[in-house]
């Protein structure tokens, strides 16, 4: 198991430097990774932010002059690929890259939709680094060494999902008057794992589901299945998908007067709902991550250095920045420890059992599931929002 301890954003310190400088001198060779992402289309709310967390990642570790390996300097190259939210797209270039033997790592893609896809072509024969919640099911299977999930299981028993409900059943079901909730998710694998769960896990602690309605991905108008939602009378809303998404869906349910009262299914986050925030009663969504808000040194350091990157405050949606930034950083870190920047099996080798902190304190599992604490947010009318962490299991 290799134990890291790191993360700082200030300079080096001048000793190191100095020890270093006979491997500095050198022009470091540049390393390729290629994230797949969606920076326009239906998922840009969710890969606009992870695409800046990863670049953010990149230019910090070739800050002083790269990384060194095996005696050697060498720089982090990120390429990032807009494949415009579309499975054929991003299944595209995934084969592209496979036929690159420059390209050491494949970051991505996000919404599952597009991630297992491109996980059936690149294993066994690329990295791949994805934050993709249907990946979870696929790591430490044969053939599939190479493949790494960044964000915490979301279903099972020890899934964010899990507890989540808990959460859920013990601090917002009863106060809020709720023993009645409607589903609405999309028509895809992501949709239907949660309809399975959650209709399942619901029931299980006495909540009546009135109604599950389905809507296909690329939905802009949701009238007509809030409408039906609307005649079962729910005391509040469980939707899942994207922020965009979310925001009609929650506009529209305050206008047709479905609910004030909003429950997000993992994915989303606050975003969805701030525009809205003095109209509902309440907004709650689970972060696979550690909020930004969270008052670490480590946190608090990142977000003034995403801030100063992207030139505008952080909002609830930049929490996505979080799904590949670390994990971008522990590549370096897993190269460092195999002594090769190009031997993937080494790579893998190193990443597995890794245990990191850095914006969040992450251990790797033997399969390649990333585990961290994480985050349940709870905006209020007005838009104030309340955070608590909950364990990783």
């Amino acid at each position: 198991m290799i134990n890291i301890r790191t993360f700082k954003f200030a300079p080096v310190a001048a000793a190191l430097i100095g020890a270093a400088s006979v491997a500095t001198a050198q022009e470091p060779t540049p390393v390729e990774v290629t994230a797949l992402l969606g920076v326009t289309g239906p998922l840009a709310s969710l890969d606009v932010p992870t695409s800046e967390g990863i670049k953010l990642a990149a230019s910090q570790v070739n800050e002083g002059g790269g990384f060194e390996v095996d005696g050697k300097m060498y720089r982090l190259d990120v390429n990032v690929v807009d494949v415009q939210g579309r499975p054929d797209q991003a299944v595209g270039a995934a084969r592209q890259l496979l036929n690159d033997p420059s390209v050491i790592a494949i970051l991505g893609p996000v919404a599952s939709s597009l991630a297992v896809p491109v996980a059936e072509i690149s294993q066994p024969r690329m990295l791949q680094l994805t934050p993709s919640t249907i990946t979870q099911t696929m790591i430490g299977q044969p053939g599939k060494e190479l493949l790494f999930n960044t964000l915490n299981p979301q279903y099972g028993e020890t899934g964010i999902a899990s507890g989540y409900v808990d959460w859920l059943k013990a601090n917002i079901l009863d106060s809020e008057g709720i023993s009645s909730i409607a589903l609405l998710l999309p028509n895809d694998s992501f949709g239907q794992l949660q309809v399975d769960f959650f209709s399942e896990a619901f029931a299980e602690i006495g909540l009546e589901t009135t109604a599950v309605e389905i809507f296909e991905p690329g939905t802009s108008d949701f009238s007509a299945q809030l409408t039906k939602i609307k005649g079962g009378e729910p005391d509040a809303l469980f939707w899942g998908y994207t922020d965009e998404v979310g925001k009609t869906i929650i506009r529209q349910a305050l206008e047709l007067g479905v609910t004030k009262k909003f429950i997000a299914a993992p994915g989303p986050s606050g975003a969805s709902a701030a525009d809205q925030s003095d109209r509902i009663d309440f907004a709650v969504w689970p972060s696979s991550v550690v909020s930004l808000s969270n008052p670490s040194d480590s946190m608090t350091e990142f977000v003034d250095a995403y801030e100063a990157q992207v030139g505008r405050d952080i909002n609830p949606g930049d929490q996505f920045a979080l799904y590949l930034y670390d994990a971008t950083r522990m590549l370096v870190e897993a190269m460092k420890a195999a002594g090769s920047v190009d031997d993937k099996e080494k790579i893998a080798e190193a990443l597995r059992g890794l245990q990191y902190s850095g914006v969040m304190d992450i251990n790797v599992s033997d399969q390649g599931q990333f585990l961290t604490d994480w985050d349940v947010g709870l905006m209020r009318t007005g838009g104030d929002i309340e955070w608590t962490t909950v364990k990783a299991n």
